[in-house]
C-alpha cells in the first residue's frame, strides 16, 4: 500500500497518504476484480508480456505509433487501467498476434 501511495503521489503532489483510505480503496478494487475475472486475467497476461520485455515494448511502439503502451494495473485505480485496455484492445490484439509463439517461454 505504501508503494501504491507513492505512485499516486507522483501524479497528485498534494495528496496525503492515509493508510485506512488506501486500504479501503484496495479492498474495493479487489471486490471489483473478483466480479470480472476475464478482465483481470487479460490485464495480468498483458502485463507479463510487456513489463519485463523491452523487445515487446519496442515492437508495440513500432507497430502502433502514438498509442500508449499498456499500463500495469495498480489495484485501486479502478477504471483508468481498464479503460485504457478497452480503448486500445484492437492494438493489443494486433501486436500480440504478431509475436512468434515459438519465442514464448
Amino acid at each position: 500500500m505504501v508503494t501504491a501511495g507513492q505512485e499516486v503521489k507522483t501524479k497528485h503532489t498534494n495528496i496525503i497518504h492515509v493508510t485506512f483510505f488506501a486500504h479501503a480503496c484496495h479492498r474495493i478494487s479487489e471486490e471489483v476484480r473478483s466480479h470480472f475475472p476475464d478482465v483481470d486475467q487479460l490485464i495480468s497476461n498483458v502485463k507479463k508480456v510487456f513489463v519485463k520485455s523491452p523487445s515487446s515494448v519496442s515492437s508495440f511502439k513500432k507497430q502502433c505509433p502514438g498509442v500508449p503502451v499498456p499500463p500495469s494495473a495498480m489495484g485501486f485505480l479502478i477504471g483508468n487501467v481498464q479503460c485504457s485496455y478497452c480503448d486500445n484492445f484492437a492494438y493489443l490484439q494486433k501486436v500480440i498476434k504478431s509475436f512468434n509463439s515459438d519465442d514464448a517461454v
